[in-house]
């Protein structure tokens, strides 16, 4: 496997070809390369102007740990085209359902029910997780809602837009009376902890409730 890293140039140079000369996107099967002293199984998308993206494989199969002593990659890519966002998944990640989703998807209104639901007390489902081979966990099913959570908390410095987003009640399925939640409806997170030393005691009172 090793060796076959000898042919990664030729490779990149024959496939980047193809797709600057017919103009496309083209995801070329997987490769193995030696970068950093790493044996990597990498999947590479050539674009129509010439420019070479990479995605590493992360979940390795038993044959490549012990037989190959391949190593893993890290992160899952997404990349930007006129087409669409595209993301690789390389043989085995397939099998973690969350990698069949982009790192990044919900919008701010998904966001808030999703935290209008949690303040409802509706059943969210598992968020699953994988323990790696350093014991660190990496999520494999729930990262859409941890991303929205943590953006809520405003502690997801990666969210940009919504980072410390302000709350907004709109289900359609609760039974909630419709006013319940009305003092505390357009607040961030970090402003509910002056609720319970609040002037205004519908808040004050909906604090205490909390």
């Amino acid at each position: 496997m090793r060796g076959l890293s000898a042919y990664t140039t030729a490779y990149i140079e024959l496939l980047r070809a193809h797709a600057v000369r017919h103009g496309y996107y083209l995801i070329g099967g997987t490769h193995p390369n030696i970068r950093d002293g790493q044996l990597l199984n990498t999947a590479f998308l050539f674009t129509p102007g010439g420019a070479v993206h990479l995605q590493d494989k992360i979940h390795r199969t038993r044959w490549e740990k012990e037989k190959w002593n391949s190593d893993h990659g890290d992160v899952l890519n997404v990349f930007q085209t006129p087409h669409g966002k595209i993301a690789i998944l390389i043989c085995y990640d397939i099998e973690f359902p969350e990698y069949q989703r982009e790192p990044d998807v919900w919008n701010r209104e998904q966001k808030q029910r999703l935290i209008d639901s949690i303040l409802r007390e509706f059943d969210i489902s598992s968020i699953y997780f994988y323990r790696k081979e350093d014991d660190s966990l990496e999520c494999i099913d729930g990262r859409q809602r941890l991303n929205a959570i943590m953006s809520f908390l405003g502690r997801n410095v990666a969210d940009n837009e919504d980072n410390g987003f302000p709350l907004r009640f709109h289900n359609e399925i609760a039974s909630s009376p419709p006013n319940l939640y009305e003092p505390i409806d357009g607040l961030r997170f970090a402003e509910l902890d002056h609720l319970a030393v609040s002037e205004d005691d519908s808040q004050r009172a909906f604090c205490t409730g909390l």
